[in-house]
């Protein structure tokens, strides 16, 4: 009773505090054509309780559609089905679905589902589609995607995991305009683990292959001998299954080859990461998980004659807490929507005016 009342007074004035601020937010658009989804650096087991909530919309209604699901195995998803129905399934395969049409098409919707003792219950927009017993395992490491390359059709937003008997939370936003990845909203960065990755303390800390390392202004100079393999190397410290954030700039120097960074359980490998053949300056951020406690990180690799260079700034390697990677997402799928009226409607602000396509509202 208390709620009910309350709940009058108070939705007013969250409107009128949405207007007056003018907030907006970026949603992403997943292209099942493009193949594009979401990718979870670190899989995440859920063994207990939890509790999974995530905005989703959609007007496929003829498909299956993942929000969340592993590429491991074909098992365990979270899906929306063909007849705007819902499905359960863990890592044995066993699954509980709702009725069909719990969901309505186009509109953002909310999703929940909560496990407690083996009891699992889903809501959609508050509702209760599924309440049922699931007892096995549930490992995620994709949004939009599973094992057979199902690929979700829409919007899928503010995807949080609450792992309850782990005592771990996991938030994706999943709205960045521009970047691909995103860390986790509670990502908190370890350590540093390169020595002098900013050279304010000259070449210390790296070694020379077939090359010879000089530093000016923070950047580091790799000058080729024209033997094979030229480049700087460090080797540091990991920990086993962690996840790592790499961060570089390159300045492109003499070399007619493109440069490269490998990240490998070896000298010179790339079996960890490999940034592929860049042939031009550029900044670049990417992830790898650690399978050894000895890891080694070389760049260069692009001077094949003697004297040919390149120049490296900004080198850095933290831990994360956990990450996803934006694949195979365009960025005329990223858009800014803000709330603007009574019936909390997005009403989608880019491109202009005269372009824009339908309102997604809030069921």
């Amino acid at each position: 009773m208390i709620t009910s009342m309350i709940t009058p007074m108070i939705r007013p004035m969250i409107t009128s505090m949405i207007r007056a601020l003018g907030l907006s937010r970026y949603f992403i658009s997943l292209d099942p054509v493009a193949n594009s989804y979401y990718e979870i650096s670190s899989p995440i087991d859920l063994t207990g309780d939890f509790d999974i909530t995530a905005e989703f919309s959609s007007t496929a209604t003829t498909s299956d559609n993942l929000v969340l699901g592993s590429s491991a195995t074909s098992n365990t998803v979270i899906n929306l089905r063909t007849t705007s129905s819902l499905r359960v399934r863990d890592n044995t395969g066993a699954a509980i679905d709702s009725a069909n049409g719990v969901w309505p098409s186009g509109k953002l919707n909310t999703l929940k589902v909560t496990r407690i003792s083996n009891n699992l219950i889903a809501l959609i927009n508050g509702v209760e589609v599924i309440n049922g017993t699931l007892s096995g395992n549930f490992t995620f490491d994709l949004i939009g995607n599973y094992q057979p390359g199902v690929f979700f059709d829409g919007i899928i937003s503010n995807v949080i995991i609450n792992d309850i008997t782990g005592g771990e939370v996991t938030t994706f936003r999943l709205n960045q305009a521009t970047a691909n990845y995103e860390l986790s909203a509670e990502n908190v960065f370890g350590s540093e683990e390169v020595a002098n990755g900013d050279f304010s303390d000259g070449t210390t800390g790296w070694t020379a292959n077939s090359s010879t390392l000089s530093v000016a202004s923070s950047e580091m100079e790799v000058m080729s001998d024209g033997g094979a393999g030229s480049g700087a190397r460090q080797v540091i410290t990991t920990v086993v299954g962690q996840l790592y954030k790499i961060e570089f700039t390159l300045r492109r120097g003499t070399t007619p080859n493109g440069n490269q960074v490998r990240i490998g359980t070896s000298a010179g490998a790339s079996n960890r990461y490999f940034s592929g053949n860049m042939t031009s300056s550029t900044s670049m951020v990417g992830f790898f998980t650690a399978t050894g406690t000895t890891t080694y990180y070389a760049m260069g690799y692009g001077e094949t004659g003697s004297g040919q260079t390149s120049y490296w700034s900004g080198v850095t390697i933290r831990s994360v807490t956990n990450a996803v990677i934006y694949n195979n997402i365009a960025g005329v799928d990223r858009e800014l929507f803000k709330l603007s009226n009574d019936q909390t409607q997005w009403d989608n602000v880019s491109p202009s005016p005269q372009e824009l396509p339908a309102t997604i509202e809030i069921a």
